[in-house]
């Protein structure tokens, strides 16, 4: 048998690979957290009072990838002899921009430097791609058992330098250029979370200032998931999704779960049993 007599045409559909940035306090913790059976590897203490089921917080890197194989070890197992992981089909990284200084301890304390700056000449942040590859690696072997993977991050403002329209800002995760660029590369979905503002003008003559006002419906924060690049930050999606996706302050993922229904008609985890009945099924 050749390859060609292996050419399919059947859709692969795996759970999303999801990038959720945006300002402090704007609610990506909140929105990873109402993702179905969701556990949460707390890199830092940013659930704040959200009752997420969560593993303890890793100190290292060597305890962080710890957990990951131990969730990769447990997901090896036959569905009903799993220790934990048949009730969970979400992980969070909460947030990326908190591991990022993880691998830069284990580069150094690998090559025996103090610093990552120590290397000189940005040797230390290309050392650092083998962890970030090892990281995406782990988390698509937990996704390949049909676990939808969320990572959150900060956000930084950074400057760009095109060549066809010149240097402008752009938000994008809190995290050096070359892991940024592995992780953009590596997801489905990256969205852009933030408060919907307008600009609004104030004062006259000289002493006129342009500041902006927050959106509100009834006294509510409007937020706004954007998953397509504008310029002015880094998103994309693999589906056709909208480009922006207005968010509820409860239970934002069922808004993400029911756009992705709409785009591709994403199958349900689980929609029946070994015998093949129907049952509850968990979306990916």
């Amino acid at each position: 048998m050749g390859y060609a007599d292996r050419i399919t045409t059947e859709r692969d559909i795996r759970p999303p690979r999801y990038v959720i940035h945006g300002p402090a306090g704007v609610g990506k913790t909140t929105l990873a957290a109402s993702a179905d059976g969701a556990l949460m590897v707390p890199v830092e203490d940013g659930a704040g009072i959200l009752a997420t089921p969560s593993l303890p917080m890793p100190k290292d890197w060597d305890e962080l990838t710890a957990m990951l194989r131990e969730i990769i070890t447990d997901l090896g197992k036959p569905k009903g002899d799993r220790e934990f992981m048949d009730a969970y089909s979400t992980i969070i990284i909460d947030s990326i921009d908190r591991v990022e200084p993880m691998i830069w301890r284990a580069v150094c304390d690998e090559r025996k430097k103090d610093q990552i700056e120590d290397f000189g000449y940005g040797k230390g942040y290309t050392y650092a791609d083998n962890y970030w590859i090892k990281l995406f690696q782990g988390l698509d072997m937990i996704r390949r058992e049909g676990v939808t993977i969320v990572i959150i991050a900060h956000t930084a403002m950074l400057t760009v330098d095109d060549p066809v329209v010149g240097s402008y800002s752009r938000f994008a995760p809190k995290i050096h250029k070359r892991a940024n660029s592995l992780l953009v590369e590596w997801s489905d979905i990256v969205g852009f979370l933030d408060i919907a503002r307008r600009p609004v003008d104030r004062g006259e003559g000289l002493r006129k200032t342009r500041t902006s006002t927050v959106e509100q419906v009834a006294g509510v924060r409007t937020r706004n998931l954007y998953l397509e690049d504008a310029g002015g930050f880094v998103a994309k999606n693999r589906y056709g999704l909208p480009a922006l996706v207005a968010i509820p302050k409860e239970d934002g993922f069922a808004v993400l779960y029911e756009e992705m229904d709409k785009a591709i008609g994403t199958p349900k985890v689980g929609t029946t049993d070994d015998n093949g009945n129907n049952k509850k099924g968990k979306k990916v």
